[in-house]
Protein backbone atom coordinates (compact mmCIF):
# COMPACT_ATOMS: atom_id res chain seq x y z
CA UNK A 1 0.00 0.00 0.00
CA UNK A 2 1.15 3.13 -1.00
CA UNK A 3 0.10 6.85 -0.81
CA UNK A 4 -1.71 7.91 -3.80
CA UNK A 5 0.06 9.80 -6.22
CA UNK A 6 -1.62 13.34 -5.90
CA UNK A 7 -0.78 13.24 -2.21
CA UNK A 8 2.68 12.27 -2.83
CA UNK A 9 3.02 15.25 -5.01
CA UNK A 10 1.00 17.36 -2.47
CA UNK A 11 3.65 16.37 0.22
CA UNK A 12 6.67 17.20 -2.32
CA UNK A 13 5.58 20.60 -2.81
CA UNK A 14 4.92 21.77 0.55
CA UNK A 15 8.68 21.14 1.31
CA UNK A 16 10.06 24.23 2.20
CA UNK A 17 13.75 22.84 1.95
CA UNK A 18 14.96 20.54 -0.64
CA UNK A 19 16.06 17.36 0.70
CA UNK A 20 19.32 16.24 0.11
CA UNK A 21 19.21 12.35 -1.57
CA UNK A 22 22.09 10.24 -0.83
CA UNK A 23 24.04 8.40 -3.77
CA UNK A 24 22.52 5.42 -4.76
CA UNK A 25 24.90 2.99 -2.70
CA UNK A 26 24.21 5.02 0.06
CA UNK A 27 20.59 4.51 -0.05
CA UNK A 28 21.05 0.60 -1.68
CA UNK A 29 22.91 -0.04 2.23
CA UNK A 30 20.13 2.02 3.81
CA UNK A 31 17.27 -0.09 2.27
CA UNK A 32 19.13 -3.19 2.71
CA UNK A 33 19.70 -2.57 6.43
CA UNK A 34 16.14 -1.34 7.50
CA UNK A 35 14.11 -4.39 5.47
CA UNK A 36 17.17 -6.44 7.24
CA UNK A 37 16.38 -5.06 10.70
CA UNK A 38 14.98 -7.14 13.55
CA UNK A 39 15.37 -7.24 17.47
CA UNK A 40 18.34 -9.64 17.57
CA UNK A 41 20.52 -7.12 15.30
CA UNK A 42 18.94 -3.92 16.30
CA UNK A 43 22.58 -2.96 17.95
CA UNK A 44 24.09 -3.85 14.91
CA UNK A 45 21.74 -1.82 12.46
CA UNK A 46 22.15 0.98 14.87
CA UNK A 47 26.29 1.50 14.79
CA UNK A 48 25.97 1.08 10.63
CA UNK A 49 23.74 3.35 10.28
CA UNK A 50 26.27 5.90 12.35
CA UNK A 51 28.57 4.84 9.86
CA UNK A 52 26.28 5.03 6.24
CA UNK A 53 24.42 7.75 6.76
CA UNK A 54 25.67 11.22 7.40
CA UNK A 55 23.37 13.70 9.10
CA UNK A 56 22.90 15.85 5.93
CA UNK A 57 21.04 13.01 4.65
CA UNK A 58 18.66 12.61 7.84
CA UNK A 59 15.54 14.52 6.62
CA UNK A 60 15.88 12.00 3.78
CA UNK A 61 15.69 8.99 5.76
CA UNK A 62 13.07 10.77 8.15
CA UNK A 63 10.96 11.09 5.34
CA UNK A 64 12.00 7.22 3.43
CA UNK A 65 11.01 6.21 7.23
CA UNK A 66 7.87 7.41 7.71
CA UNK A 67 6.08 7.55 4.45
CA UNK A 68 7.32 4.32 3.24
CA UNK A 69 7.73 2.16 6.47
CA UNK A 70 5.99 3.51 9.77
CA UNK A 71 2.97 4.32 7.45
CA UNK A 72 2.75 1.38 5.81
CA UNK A 73 3.58 -1.27 8.34
CA UNK A 74 2.56 -0.87 11.95
CA UNK A 75 4.05 -3.99 13.46
CA UNK A 76 7.35 -1.92 12.44
CA UNK A 77 6.85 0.85 15.07
CA UNK A 78 8.40 -0.95 18.08
CA UNK A 79 11.41 -2.28 15.92
CA UNK A 80 11.83 1.76 14.91
CA UNK A 81 11.96 3.27 18.13
CA UNK A 82 14.59 0.80 19.74
CA UNK A 83 16.27 1.42 16.31
CA UNK A 84 16.20 5.33 16.90
CA UNK A 85 16.66 4.68 20.59
CA UNK A 86 20.14 3.07 19.88
CA UNK A 87 21.05 5.23 16.77
CA UNK A 88 20.23 8.16 19.56
CA UNK A 89 20.50 11.12 17.75
CA UNK A 90 18.23 14.11 18.53
CA UNK A 91 19.13 15.82 14.89
CA UNK A 92 17.34 12.37 13.51
CA UNK A 93 14.51 12.29 16.49
CA UNK A 94 13.66 15.67 15.44
CA UNK A 95 13.82 14.99 11.83
CA UNK A 96 11.61 12.05 12.70
CA UNK A 97 9.24 13.96 14.75
CA UNK A 98 8.61 16.54 11.63
CA UNK A 99 8.72 13.86 8.96
CA UNK A 100 5.80 12.66 11.03
CA UNK A 101 3.81 15.32 11.84
CA UNK A 102 4.07 16.88 7.46
CA UNK A 103 2.71 13.45 6.89
CA UNK A 104 -0.05 13.61 9.24
CA UNK A 105 -1.28 17.26 7.66
CA UNK A 106 -0.88 15.75 3.88
CA UNK A 107 -2.93 13.07 4.85
CA UNK A 108 -5.71 15.01 6.42
CA UNK A 109 -5.83 17.82 4.37
CA UNK A 110 -6.26 14.59 1.07
CA UNK A 111 -9.30 15.14 -0.77
CA UNK A 112 -9.25 11.39 -1.44
CA UNK A 113 -8.86 10.24 2.48
CA UNK A 114 -12.83 10.22 2.43
CA UNK A 115 -13.42 7.90 -0.57
CA UNK A 116 -9.97 5.79 -0.28
CA UNK A 117 -9.94 3.45 2.86
CA UNK A 118 -6.03 2.70 1.85
CA UNK A 119 -4.97 6.49 2.51
CA UNK A 120 -7.33 6.12 5.97
CA UNK A 121 -4.93 2.86 7.16
CA UNK A 122 -2.44 4.98 6.36
CA UNK A 123 -3.51 7.85 8.47
CA UNK A 124 -4.53 5.36 11.19
CA UNK A 125 -0.99 3.90 11.19
CA UNK A 126 0.64 7.13 11.51
CA UNK A 127 -1.33 8.30 14.27
CA UNK A 128 -0.75 5.18 16.10
CA UNK A 129 3.35 6.02 15.03
CA UNK A 130 2.52 9.67 16.76
CA UNK A 131 1.33 8.28 19.96
CA UNK A 132 3.84 5.59 20.53
CA UNK A 133 6.84 8.06 19.47
CA UNK A 134 5.76 11.09 21.33
CA UNK A 135 5.92 8.20 24.52
CA UNK A 136 9.22 7.34 23.50
CA UNK A 137 10.41 10.67 23.82
CA UNK A 138 8.66 11.44 26.39
CA UNK A 139 7.12 14.49 24.98
CA UNK A 140 3.99 15.84 25.11
CA UNK A 141 2.04 15.24 22.03
CA UNK A 142 -0.02 18.22 22.50
CA UNK A 143 2.94 20.37 21.31
CA UNK A 144 2.43 19.05 17.63
CA UNK A 145 -0.94 18.18 17.83
CA UNK A 146 -2.29 21.58 18.48
CA UNK A 147 -1.12 22.57 14.22
CA UNK A 148 -3.57 19.28 13.61
CA UNK A 149 -6.41 19.93 15.30
CA UNK A 150 -8.04 22.17 12.80
CA UNK A 151 -7.42 19.43 10.09
CA UNK A 152 -8.87 16.95 12.28
CA UNK A 153 -12.00 18.70 13.20
CA UNK A 154 -12.32 19.60 9.14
Amino acid sequence: MSLHIRTRLAAADERVTTIKIPPYEIRTKVFFMIYNMSTDNIEAKGFEFYEVLMEQYYPWFAQYMVMQRVCIDPNFHDICLMFLHKVNSPVLDMEIRKATYANCKILLRSDIIKSCSGERTLLKNIGSWFGKSAIQWNQDPSTYVDGLIPLIVK
